[in-house]
């Protein structure tokens, strides 16, 4: 039988709860969508990428998610909704 090696958002394994391996170590799917949209929601869109990091500086994120902020591209971001989707890619 065929492994089965899909990814699921954020880099972890597919399935939601799952932990997740890339960007945010232990932290599950679910959680790390969280703390993104917590992060994103204070900010005044659009938002670029140094916006977001300003942010999370200022509410002390963890660091698997300053190190996420880094990897995401720069572009303007629309919604907190647009910068959880562009998370999800990166993690």
């Amino acid at each position: 039988m065929a492994h089965d090696e899909r990814k699921g958002p954020l880099g972890g394994p597919a399935g939601q709860g799952q932990a997740v391996t890339g960007a945010f170590g232990s932290l599950n799917e679910h959680r790390a969508r969280e703390l993104i949209m917590e992060t994103a929601r204070e900010l005044r869109y659009p938002a670029t990428k140094a916006d977001l990091a300003a942010e999370a500086g200022r509410q002390r994120v963890p660091p698997q998610l300053t190190a996420l902020i880094g990897e995401m591209p720069e572009r303007e971001y629309v919604s907190p909704e647009d910068v959880a989707d562009e998370a999800e890619r990166y993690g």
